[in-house]
């Protein structure tokens, strides 16, 4: 007699998906078996780590590593396969840098100085501009959502913002001069800046401080000087000082002051218009820094006390600060003239 024994050696029928990845800011990923029968599984690592369902054809990892399962067959035969698993690094901080204005214009740069993170080369998009330098420009005061897409599409949003200095006051205590003979003059000038860097002078004047709030103009001729005043942070304003001498001077019809204080000090405390020629004055207007017209006048004699403006806006003391006029007149001749200008609040 004899017996026949046959032997099963068939090794089990597993095959791991290709390569996996933890991409941007997922902390782990799923891994894929693909079987062909029912196996006992058992994943193991030595520098990865699994989650859970080390036993099973799709266990969670959450690091970086080889992973290797070992399937057992009813047979007791085994198979191994394995998969890498590369962990994509995630943007993880942006260094920004945005220019502060000195008014609101849009001109203002805005810098990525550098991206923590992430894998390069980077595109960058910011107000409906996008690039691979980072660099922005013709920016407005605002915030703005800044994106970075790396070269795996992780994204990281950054909020910038753009500032503004704050407005600079600068005016003359008196900027019109008409003088009958070469001679000394006081210049003073009003700022609201607690201390500033200079002064620039153009045409540069014979002046016994260049750079004071306060000084003494020796004039010889008539000139007008564009004065500027510059903080320490670059921003300026600026003013002019006209002086006519005599021989010189072309009567001026309409005369406006530039700073008034309607502070109830009993001194200054009301604009009115002067003119050393007979006209007719047809409309006054003013204008805040928004274009907000806070007060208008027409048909009016200057100089009336009706015919003032006591710097209110609906029964309202308007806030310090410069605001722009226009007044529309006839001359002598009948003409119709037109004279804008400002005038400092303080």
């Amino acid at each position: 007699d004899s017996i026949l024994v046959t032997a099963d050696f068939t090794e089990p029928g597993i095959t791991v998906e290709a390569m996996s990845e933890i991409a941007c800011e997922e902390s782990s990923t799923i891994l894929n078996l693909m079987t062909q029968g029912n196996y006992s599984l058992e994943w193991t690592s030595a520098n990865g780590s699994i989650i859970n369902g080390a036993d099973s054809p799709n266990p969670e990892v959450e690091e970086e590593g080889w992973y290797i399962v070992t399937a057992t067959g009813a047979n007791g035969c085994t198979s191994t396969d394995s998969t890498f698993v590369e962990m994509i690094p995630a943007i993880e901080q942006v260094i920004v840098e945005a220019e502060k204005l000195c008014q609101a214009s849009a001109d203002a740069d805005v810098e990525v100085i550098e991206v923590i993170g992430g894998t390069g080369p980077y595109t960058f998009e910011l107000d409906g501009a996008s690039n691979q330098t980072g660099n922005f420009s013709g920016l407005d005061v605002g915030e703005f959502e800044l994106l970075i897409t790396d070269f795996n599409n992780c994204q990281w949003t950054e909020m910038v913002t753009i500032d503004q200095y704050d407005e600079i006051l600068f005016s003359a205590v008196q900027n019109e001069f008409q003088l009958t003979s070469a001679q000394d003059i006081p210049i003073e000038f009003i700022t609201n800046l607690p201390e500033f860097d200079t002064l620039i002078w153009s045409p540069i004047p014979s002046i016994d401080c260049l750079n004071c709030l306060e000084s003494t103009l020796t004039v010889s001729t008539s000139e007008m000087y564009t004065v500027s005043i510059f903080d320490w942070n670059g921003c300026s304003q600026e003013l002019t000082i006209n002086i006519e001498l005599e021989d010189e001077m072309v009567p001026e019809k309409i005369y406006i002051p530039n700073v008034f204080t309607p502070n109830g000090d009993a001194a200054n405390n009301v604009l009115f218009i002067f003119n050393n020629e007979v006209v007719s004055l047809e409309r006054f207007v003013i204008y805040d820094r928004w274009g907000n017209q806070v007060y208008s006048q027409e048909e009016f004699d200057p100089g009336g006390s009706s015919e003032s403006w006591d710097g209110r806006f609906n029964d309202q003391n308007v806030i310090t600060g410069v605001y722009a006029y226009l007044l529309k007149y006839k001359d002598q001749n009948g003409q119709n003239q037109i004279k804008t200008g400002s005038i400092t609040v303080l």
